[in-house]
């Protein structure tokens, strides 16, 4: 998989402007403000203008160069070419996320009327749809998409795996945007089966699909030496 800069661009810019509104709020910014807030919005953490201005950046510079790295390193490498246009979707919506969320904490440690515990769960259910609707497209490879040992050791599971897997993504992020309209106390509540309820799912119904594919192959280095 070719880097193309027309496809780098949008995330160069992202990070680009994270550092750069660091620079710019560097002098501004006390020595001490929040940094972590609880599913209600109040603030639960405190830190300096390294954890408040320049980690996330930081982070978004390891997850962008992580995701370039994937493919270079998958052994299945040469599968990316045909998801390309879906992995891209969904490394732009992860930085574009982590953008968004460092702009929002900037807002709020500046004394903006900021409701990051509705913002930012209304945020992450929009990352999750956009991965849910391409999702399907993905091909296999070790890296990206919902590996079991059943979706690796078969097409057949893999592709039906990742078209239920998509419509649940999406059905999480729903369930996460609508989430904000309850109580703060239930959120967490709601939130936590709704991402551990569908992992278990997938996992279990890669391996009910493995089961009468007919197209099963053992994982390299799996058979009887």
């Amino acid at each position: 998989m070719k880097l193309d800069w027309r496809r780098e661009w949008p995330q160069w810019v992202l990070i680009a402007g994270m550092f750069a509104l660091a620079a710019i709020m560097w002098n501004r910014t006390p020595d001490t403000v929040p940094i972590h807030w609880d599913a209600a919005g109040n603030v639960n953490g405190y830190g300096g203008r390294f954890e408040s201005l320049l980690l996330d950046p930081i982070i978004s510079v390891g997850v962008y160069l992580l995701m370039i790295a994937l493919p270079w390193i998958d052994p299945g490498r040469a599968n990316y070419a045909n998801f390309s246009t879906a992995y891209d979707t969904i490394r732009v919506s992860v930085i574009a996320l982590q953008a968004a969320v460092y702009f929002l904490i900037l807002l709020a440690i500046h004394g903006a009327s900021v409701n990051l515990g509705v913002i930012v769960p209304m945020s992450a259910g929009v990352v999750m749809i956009a991965i849910g609707n391409v999702m399907p497209k993905l091909r296999p490879n070790w890296f990206v998409g919902i590996k079991t040992p059943w979706t690796l050791s078969s097409k057949t599971a893999w592709d039906r795996t990742h078209r239920f897997g998509g419509r649940l993504f999406v059905a999480m992020g729903l369930v996460f945007m609508l989430g904000v309209l309850l109580p703060p106390e239930l959120r967490v509540a709601v939130w936590l089966p709704t991402i551990f309820i569908p992992i278990l799912g997938l996992y279990v119904f890669s391996y009910v699909v493995w089961r009468s594919a007919t197209d099963k192959v053992p994982p390299a280095g799996t058979t009887a030496a």
